[in-house]
């Protein structure tokens, strides 16, 4: 509890990295006897669905390229939390820390709060005017597998 965590974090949808904090080149600090900060943002600006999972990963440095390994992570499905402006995760709720019974790793009080956004991002405007100009314009058509679909 007293010792600097190095973290990354990573945010993976329907099994694809939609963001990875070790891109960024790196680390986040957290923990430590002289930090007092209890919440900790990590801006994402990234549009998550479906099958949702949110990695924390703990490096020996403060190097993103030195060897990490799994800390905790969350997963959850956006379709349970439609209109939902946030989720929180108590410790026992994170995988992996679940485990820490007797507090070794981290506080009984810890938590990951995910907050979402209600501005649409530029993907998403443009993916709403996609789907707006094929409603309006395009033809539905049902093609059976194996059918020729460009001829």
């Amino acid at each position: 509890k007293d010792k600097v965590w190095f973290l990354t974090y990573s945010v993976t949808c329907m099994r694809t990295t939609v963001f990875d904090s070790a891109n960024s080149g790196s680390c986040l600090q957290y923990g430590g006897k002289n930090v007092g900060q209890a919440c900790i943002a990590l801006p994402i600006n990234a549009m998550i669905w479906g099958d949702t999972r949110i990695d924390f990963w703990q490096h020996p440095t403060n190097s993103t390229t030195a060897k990490r390994k799994n800390l905790f992570f969350a997963i959850f499905h956006t379709a349970f939390y439609d209109g939902k402006n946030s989720i929180v995760f108590r410790k026992l709720k994170l995988d992996l820390f679940h485990k820490d019974k007797q507090d070794d790793k981290i506080g009984p009080n810890f938590y990951l709060e995910v907050s979402f956004g209600s501005e649409l991002s530029e993907q998403e405007k443009l993916l709403k005017s996609l789907d707006e100009i094929f409603h309006k314009h395009g033809t539905s058509v049902t093609v059976n597998r194996g059918e020729e679909i460009i001829s």
